[in-house]
């Protein structure tokens, strides 16, 4: 049987895309008759094996070449580099015509809402689903 070797250097736990996308193309390998292996990051969490799919954690480093547990989290410095941009962005011409854009749409939003709450009350109870299912 010929193997399938899947190379996820980031994959240690459930976090992320990793874990589900290694073990379906894993799956996907094994019904076309191959013999899966997932070679994953050394900190894989081995309470997350699956029986009869080898996975192998010998990555020191993940696909960013970042070694785990020293740098901070990644959710962090990705949140607020992009509000920064986000901040920065917002000032520009740019920027500003998008929040013009934005605040006549939740305007229409809010009044759209409104005119459909008040043709609600209008109709008979008779029209709406409870008093159908009567």
């Amino acid at each position: 049987m010929h193997k399938f070797v899947i190379v996820d250097h980031s994959l240690r736990d459930l976090q992320g895309h990793h874990y589900e996308c290694s073990l379906s193309v894993a799956e996907a390998a094994k019904r076309a008759g191959y013999a899966p292996l997932i070679l994953a990051h050394q900190q894989f969490n081995p309470g997350l094996k699956v029986e009869l799919m080898p996975i192998m954690p010998v990555f020191e480093v993940d696909w960013l070449n970042q070694p785990h547990g020293q740098e901070p989290p990644l959710s962090v410095s990705l949140e607020t580099s992009a509000l920064n941009w986000w901040q920065e962005w917002a000032q520009t011409p740019q920027g500003a015509k998008l929040r013009e854009k934005l605040q006549g749409s939740r305007e229409r939003l809010a009044l759209w809402w409104q005119k459909d709450r008040e043709a609600l009350k209008a109709l008979p109870l008779s029209h709406l689903t409870v008093g159908l299912l009567k």
